[in-house]
């Protein structure tokens, strides 16, 4: 079965995308890419209701701002905000190139647009019509383009040059046109009650609906139709193509029918038949506009705010829990819990223990108390860890988080143990001057100050190793590695 993909469908299915993508850059987000037109799989990506609430939010403002152009009259009768009336056609990349630098423009600092976030979604939902007006009302679909054109919106020239005035562009098309399971489709929809009250409301009328197929006769060039309510800017040549559907009233005596692909049903568009590849490409277009504002603003952040979404602190934990953690816990559970207090309150926390006996599996929150609580759940037992096991639980946990996250690792030793092992840290010294990163071996006194450094940038590694004695002859080692995208 078929159903027409308008343009809030249209825009709703390539944010979904873009916002799925978003999160799998930043988050590493695992989930399967959504297939177009399903249920944005919000509730499966997100953490808390009002992330979720949030991303429906701007979706809808997307959705709403997408048709204006079809509802506020100044914009609904003007060709150039939809690719209509051939001669207008440059005129429309035109407008469509200095909208596009416009929203570029006004996206400066997050400071700048935090209270104006909605007329920016507005000044891109507008602008995303008329990219999507490109394939449905254009002759692009119809000479066999199944690839977006990546000129529209941003090159003047649009890689074929558009039909000449004195040249025709299509012919008429007739009522017998119509087959056998379109004539009664037709028949059906005209004597439903119902339907009449309801086409009546727009200023439908059955004459001026067609069925048309190849009636473009311009080969080569592009071309677009006229209509109606646009007839006081662009009134439509002899010749030339109609927009089409039962709600143009272009002059029937030149080249009745149309070439209109807005919906999959031949009562609003002649070209119906084509609806589908000629949304499949908008969507497409779209999500290609979204990544070009993307790499434009060159701020993953605050590209975030503009869709709905937020780039999020995240941290891991990974915590020994062999008997030689017995005296080191405690002072390991204060740490963790100063790092937790100067996080922000919307920071994705990981946790994995390890022992001698294994790693277990990397688990999730989203509440600073209940890593907290975790981190209590539990008394050091056992035999010491084997050295493989730090290295396991780091490689767990490394493929879990997200990119750009600080993995912080507490395992105890023995002091006789120190010199012994101490190669083993090598290769993590070595990670650290690799990317630029600081290598610390901090005094205990200095233990509770480094919980409190957060101004880190999420490029540096960040190296610490604490050696410091506890009591009992135990020592705490803790380093920190972050995930490099």
């Amino acid at each position: 079965m078929a159903y027409t993909r308008f343009h809030d469908t249209q825009i709703a299915t390539a944010l979904c995308i873009t916002q799925y993508r978003f999160l799998q850059r930043n988050l590493g987000l695992t989930a399967r890419e959504p297939d177009l037109y399903i249920s944005c799989p919000y509730s499966d990506w997100f953490l808390s209701v009002s992330e979720y609430a949030t991303a429906q939010k701007v979706k809808l403002e997307f959705m709403y701002y997408v048709n204006r152009p079809d509802i506020v009259e100044a914009l609904k009768s003007n060709p150039i905000a939809h690719f209509d009336a051939e001669s207008f056609i440059s005129g429309s990349n035109y407008n469509l190139i200095q909208s596009r630098q416009t929203v570029f423009k006004s996206i400066k600092r997050l400071a700048d647009i935090e209270n104006d976030l909605g007329s920016i979604r507005q000044l891109i939902g507008q602008s995303v019509h008329t990219l999507q007006d490109f394939y449905s009302h254009t002759n692009w679909v119809e000479m066999g383009y199944q690839t977006i054109n990546s000129r529209v919106g941003e090159d003047s020239y649009l890689g074929l040059p558009v039909n000449m005035p004195q040249i025709d562009a299509c012919r008429a098309c007739s009522k017998s046109e119509m087959s056998p399971g379109e004539q009664a489709e037709m028949n059906r929809i005209k004597s439903s009650t119902y339907n009449n009250i309801l086409l009546g409301l727009i200023d439908f009328s059955f004459d001026n609906v067609y069925v048309c197929r190849n009636n473009i006769i311009v080969n080569n060039f592009l071309t677009s139709g006229y209509y109606s309510t646009e007839s006081s800017v662009a009134p439509k040549p002899k010749g030339k193509c109609s927009h089409g559907g039962g709600t143009d009233k272009t002059d029937a005596t030149c080249a009745p029918g149309g070439i209109s692909k807005d919906a999959d049903t031949f009562i609003f568009a002649p070209h119906y038949y084509l609806h589908a590849a000629a949304a499949n490409l908008s969507v497409q277009a779209t999500i290609r506009y979204f990544e070009d504002l993307r790499q434009s603003i060159g701020d993953e952040k605050l590209f975030g705010y503009i869709i709905g979404m937020s780039k999020y602190t995240s941290l891991a934990f990974v915590v020994d829990t062999s008997t030689s953690m017995q005296t080191s816990i405690t002072a390991t559970r204060l740490y963790v819990k100063q790092l937790l207090d100067n996080a922000p309150n919307d920071a994705l926390i990981y946790v994995t223990l390890f022992a001698d006996s294994g790693v277990s599996y990397v688990k999730q929150f989203n509440d600073k108390p209940e890593v907290m609580a975790y981190l209590y759940s539990f008394t050091p037992s056992g035999t010491d860890y084997k050295p493989e096991q730090v290295y396991n639980a780091i490689l767990r946990t490394a493929k879990q988080v997200p990119p750009e996250t600080n993995i912080y690792v507490f395992t105890g030793k023995r002091n006789s143990e120190v010199e012994e092992k101490n190669d083993e840290f090598k290769g993590f010294r070595r990670l650290a001057r690799a990317t630029n990163g600081i290598f610390i071996v901090p005094r205990d006194s200095e233990l509770s100050e480094l919980g409190k450094m957060s101004g880190y940038g999420s490029w540096e590694t960040i190296m610490i190793v604490e050696d410091f004695n506890v009591g009992c002859g135990n020592n705490v080692w803790n380093w920190t590695l972050p995930v490099i995208n």
